[in-house]
């Protein structure tokens, strides 16, 4: 079913499935159950947990009709924390010989099956192979480095013949890294002189996982990478002075089904931080609720993780960083966006109504009632402040990225805001 849904989007293909597919996928799966009498609360709980899932599969097939052509699988692999093992489910695809043997031979390049890649070439006709590689001038070859360098390994073919700077074991490296390939970069990395090994690992972090910086970026298998690569360092290691290992290992923790260890984690790594990683950590938590992730209640761990803040960090976010007040109006942005309307009296009045408690909200479909709650609780913990926001809003400020809002907030009249947030601090 999934596969069906499946669209790509560029290198971030997933948003697709964040934007709209994962409502089709959760719509058609709910008439399904409720066909088959199911109460509504097992039906919760199964579409509870199905996203998670589903977007496991989506991300599995995203990267593989990108890298071998193979769109679809039902004979997944899985773990006990409910991710796809990817080498055990290519195992299980390259011995399927209903798919096309030049597929399966990728994927057996992309994942460094040395034996299976043999078979393979093996098994292959002159035509077939012939499609893998031009001997002498790789420029003329559509194919990836990573399956070029197997097509001709194999083949014994002398390295000064190989005719590309791009096919060495450095090289190799750094493109397994670029793009996410988690068994090539073990396995390039293995081939890299010792010497060598720690300078190459430290300019990756410096060059080729600077994607894993932008909390709105779904990664391929970056993440899991940059972790496997700092275990390869030495402890007292002194080339990654510029990289903030800890950000990379809270980053981990917010990434499904590892959640519910996050708070764990801080509250034993706390006396390490500093106020720029509490600023970071807040808004990743942030990107994921308002990004469309539904493995996790963002909201809750959010505001869970700003009560174990320590008081002279949170000044940090309110006042001393824009942390603060870039949380708080990507959010009404987001959910309340009429606020900064002209012609929505009405739905401003209903908002007014349910934040002041004035209405019963659960009656009330137009409003999450989450989503209000969370407002409520922005202002109240003065996440961002009034001050920031009448200073950020009218006075346009050097290297900030307003075009990231979509309207330019600084020219708006935001009466409608101030007067709620007035309202929601008189009655704390």
């Amino acid at each position: 079913m999934i596969g069906r849904f499946h669209k790509t989007n560029g290198n971030n293909g997933n948003v697709g499935f964040l934007d709209g597919q994962w409502r089709r996928v959760r719509g058609k799966v709910k008439r399904k159950l409720n066909q088959i009498g199911l109460p509504d609360l097992i039906i919760d709980i199964v579409l509870e947990n199905l996203w998670p899932i589903s977007f496991e599969i989506s991300k599995w097939i995203i990267y593989h009709v990108e890298d071998t052509g193979i769109d679809c699988s039902s004979n997944f692999c899985w773990t006990p924390q409910a991710k796809i093992d990817y080498v055990k489910t290519a195992e299980i695809l390259i011995k399927n010989e209903a798919l096309d043997i030049k597929k399966r031979f990728k994927l057996a390049c992309f994942y460094c099956l040395d034996s299976e890649v043999r078979s393979l070439w093996e098994q292959m006709g002159l035509s077939e192979k012939r499609s893998f590689f031009v001997r002498g001038n790789l420029k003329k070859s559509n194919q990836s480095p990573i399956v070029l360098y197997w097509t001709y390994f194999i083949q014994e073919v002398p390295i000064d013949y190989w005719g590309s700077k791009a096919m060495n074991h450095t090289q190799l490296f750094k493109y397994a890294v670029e793009n996410g390939y988690l068994s090539a970069t073990k396995f390039f990395l293995g081939k890299l002189k010792v010497s060598l090994r720690n300078r190459m690992i430290s300019n990756c972090f410096c060059i080729h996982l600077h994607k894993l910086y932008n909390p709105k970026y779904i990664a391929k298998d970056h993440l899991t990478i940059a972790c496997f690569l700092i275990c390869q360092l030495p402890s007292n290691y002194q080339g990654m002075t510029h990289f903030n290992r800890l950000s990379l290992i809270f980053r981990y923790f917010l990434e499904w089904p590892m959640q519910k260890q996050f708070m764990t984690v801080v509250n034993r790594l706390r006396h390490y931080l500093r106020e720029r990683t509490f600023g970071e950590l807040l808004e990743g938590i942030f990107e994921k609720d308002i990004g469309g992730f539904k493995d996790h209640d963002y909201k809750e761990l959010f505001m869970e993780f700003w009560h174990q803040i320590p008081e002279k960090y949170k000044i940090y976010v309110r006042t001393e960083s824009r942390v603060g007040y870039k949380i708080f109006m990507k959010f009404v942005k987001e959910h309340f966006g009429f606020v900064f309307e002209e012609n929505s009296f009405a739905i401003k009045a209903k908002f007014r109504a349910i934040v002041f408690q004035q209405e019963i909200s659960e009656n009330v479909t137009y409003f999450e009632k989450e989503n209000v709650d969370f407002f409520k609780f922005l202002v109240r913990e003065r996440v961002t402040t009034k001050s920031s926001i009448d200073r950020f809003s009218y006075r346009p400020f050097m290297n900030f990225p307003f075009q990231e809002y979509g309207t330019q907030f600084f020219n708006l009249p935001l009466g409608e805001l101030m007067y709620l947030i007035d309202g929601i601090l008189e009655i704390v």
